[in-house]
């Protein structure tokens, strides 16, 4: 069966307990999957209905797995979006020298595969200059500044701070070596306050470029439809809004009741359009 006719959608309303193992199972495809993975790194069209019903992992993990290579380097995934055991043992990180940043221990740990783990904030990483050749940052730095509480149990900072990421992306910038990369997305369209995140708009955007330095920039974008995912222009994401009530359900998932939530009418289950980034570090 060819790609384009593979059922790439997922049928279950967004966030329920039957949404989950829906989700997975089409990720974990995805990224198994040489066709998709071939669009990812070639900048080439997604499927009809790719990622229909489905929030914005199902072209972060693909796009920033095809921007890797097989091969030895120092790689830092500054977030923890990839500690997951069906990400971290594909074989595109073999025998590298993986470290995993996150503020606190999670339920998954490989560290017996040899991947390390940091538990600091990103605006203080125990790691000396240079010592990167890349870094991954997935739908992580717009949370630097907002309230981390669902994930952290930290204390609800009084204000969000816009601009508080550019700490971390300084920190970034200082662990990673000259000529290495720094891969990021973000949540991308109205200028938005998401209270655990902020969404950036084309401003933001070019702040936040400014903000890590001198770099070579590569930007791609993925827009999403009642017809799934699909690449776009900066352009035709500039009006894209977030799923407000999907930050009600990740401010408190234990006591929100999803089964009463009107699905969205196109079936968006968070951002709508995302920003992928490859910023590699000049000087």
């Amino acid at each position: 069966m060819s790609v384009e006719q593979m059922n790439w959608g997922c049928e279950a309303k967004a966030w329920t307990p039957e949404y989950f193992p829906q989700r997975q199972a089409i990720l974990e495809r995805a990224v198994a999957d040489a066709g998709i993975m071939e669009r990812f790194a070639s900048s080439g069209p997604l499927p009809h209905g790719y990622g229909s019903g489905m929030d914005e992992r199902c072209v972060e993990y693909p796009w920033v797995l095809a921007q890797l290579k097989p091969g030895a380097e120092r790689l830092l995934d500054a977030g923890s979006a990839l500690n997951h055991p069906w990400l971290l043992d594909l074989p595109v990180f073999s025998g590298k020298d993986f470290h995993i940043l996150t503020l606190a221990p999670e339920p998954y740990c490989a560290a017996e595969k040899g991947f390390s783990y940091l538990y600091a904030d990103l605006r203080d990483i125990p790691t000396r200059d240079g010592f990167y050749d890349r870094i991954i940052s997935v739908s992580t730095l717009e949370h630097v500044g907002f309230d981390t509480s669902p994930y952290t149990g930290a204390a609800v900072p009084a204000e969000p701070s816009w601009h508080a990421y550019r700490a971390a992306l300084a920190e970034l910038r200082r662990v990673l070596r000259p000529g290495g990369e720094l891969l990021v997305t973000l949540p991308y369209g109205r200028r938005e306050n998401l209270l655990i995140a902020q969404q950036f708009n084309e401003a933001a955007l070019a702040g936040f470029v400014d903000a890590f330095g001198p770099a070579a920039v590569e930007m791609e974008f993925f827009r999403y439809s009642h017809e799934g995912w699909h690449r776009a222009t900066q352009a035709q994401c500039a009006g894209s809004a977030y799923v407000r009530w999907a930050i009600d359900f990740f401010l408190d998932s234990r006591n929100y009741d999803i089964s009463r939530t009107v699905p969205e009418q196109d079936g968006a289950a968070a951002a709508r359009s995302v920003a992928c980034l490859r910023l590699i570090k000049e000087g």
